[in-house]
């Protein structure tokens, strides 16, 4: 009964006042917080969390390869962990995962995107680089069926867009142009982005360029995927 309580604990204010350790009532993330905090800031601001896999109907676009998504049920470990950390970065963010082949970096993104659909976002699209550009060069010949700003717009516009294998693209600066175009208009718009190489900390400049890394580590974050296996 409210008579049996003492004054030490009716006013008893620590709570509002001191940080504590707390679980995100929504997607279960542990963080740290002042007050009768309920929620992580990823979730309070409307970020992409873990969500039932009940809620959301998960429907990958076909330009994910096959490989990756059949990876995704058996796929653990640190490529996962690293993942699940980057959540609160894929609102709007544009992220650089680097690190030699084997490490889970497309996975990690499939991953990425399921998280996106189970919390209700739309669908986005993967490329790699060299596809990229031979899409948007193959609007030039005469027999195209579609125009060049369609399908820069494609890419500028994706609810979500992954390109891979960075390092296989040409060394023009057309490619690297049309490449920091397109993550400046993405950037522009808040929409998230994932870049992935095999690249060193050495080849990023000359493969990904200096706009591209400061936007990244404005918005998002660059990751060296350095683990030994992503299972």
């Amino acid at each position: 009964m409210l008579g049996e309580l003492n004054n030490s604990t009716l006013l008893d204010t620590s709570r509002f006042t001191s940080k504590s350790a707390r679980h995100c009532v929504r997607c279960g993330a542990k963080f740290t917080a002042i007050g009768l905090v309920a929620y992580c800031e990823a979730c309070e601001v409307g970020g992409i969390h873990p969500a039932k896999d009940t809620e959301y109907t998960v429907r990958f676009d076909e330009s994910w390869p096959k490989r990756a998504l059949a990876a995704l049920d058996n796929a653990h470990g640190p490529a996962i962990d690293k993942a699940r950390s980057l959540l609160p970065h894929i609102v709007h963010g544009t992220l650089v995962l680097t690190g030699d082949r084997g490490r889970g970096k497309t996975v990690m993104a499939a991953w990425l995107e399921s998280c996106r659909q189970k919390s209700g976002n739309q669908a986005g699209i993967y490329t790699r680089a060299m596809d990229l550009f031979e899409s948007i060069q193959g609007t030039w010949r005469t027999n195209a069926t579609e125009n060049e700003d369609a399908v820069k717009r494609r890419y500028r516009t994706a609810p979500f867009l992954v390109i891979d294998e960075a390092q296989e693209r040409g060394e023009g600066d057309w490619e690297l142009r049309t490449l920091v175009n397109i993550i400046d208009h993405r950037y522009g718009s808040m929409l998230p982005t994932i870049i992935i190489g095999n690249l060193s900390d050495i080849q990023l400049d000359k493969y990904i360029g200096p706009s591209i890394i400061r936007r990244a580590r404005e918005d998002g974050g660059l990751v060296e995927c350095n683990w030994k296996s992503y299972v």
